[in-house]
């Protein structure tokens, strides 16, 4: 039994090494679209393995905020940051929700919802989509909880529009699979 119980503990960590506290997951969608100069970020993942952090501890958004980053296969990179201040919870700690007022250049509303829904919406998408994003990773962190898919095709990928569905889960939450270069883009506030 212990060896059974060791031998998931190290198939755990070899499959999350590449970053600690990483939770490799499935998403139903993402699309980004720029039209007459007006954006729309839309993600969304309905993943069972879904992690809300612990209230009050280390990786709690209402103390550390957050940042979603995303990455094209061409090239093309953007973090928005979710500022603390503007996150709630439940008493449980299952359900953070994040909210903006007004227009801000980056996610308006968020949702995590512990082995239920991550969603985000927002007013910019941050990368140009200018011309064909390719395959698109997607990371959710707060503190050194990190959460993440990767999109490997879309439905549509055009200029002005990209939309994608049914991502399954990447093997890890490492910039090389999540197709981010080292020297990220823009930041958006």
């Amino acid at each position: 039994m212990r060896t059974l119980a060791l031998s998931v503990a190290v198939a755990l960590l070899v499959g999350t090494a590449a970053v600690a506290g990483a939770q490799p997951v499935s998403a139903v969608k993402l699309q980004l679209k720029e039209k007459n100069g007006k954006q729309k970020l839309l993600f969304l993942s309905k993943d069972k393995t879904l992690v809300a952090p612990a209230v009050g501890g280390p990786n709690d958004p209402r103390d550390v905020g957050a940042e979603l980053t995303l990455c094209a296969s061409n090239g093309n990179s953007a973090s928005f940051a979710f500022v603390a201040g503007n996150w709630s919870a439940n008493a449980a700690g299952t359900l953070y929700k994040y909210k903006v007022k007004g227009k801000p250049a980056g996610p308006k509303v968020a949702q995590l919802k512990s082995g239920k829904t991550l969603k985000v919406v927002g007013g910019a998408v941050g990368l140009s989509v200018n011309g064909t994003l390719g395959a698109v990773g997607v990371r959710m962190t707060m503190g050194s909880l990190v959460q993440c898919t990767r999109f490997m095709s879309a439905k549509k990928d055009v200029t002005g529009q990209y939309d994608a569905r049914n991502a399954a889960a990447p093997a890890d939450c490492s910039s090389v699979t999540l197709g981010c270069s080292s020297a990220m883009g823009a930041f958006v506030h």
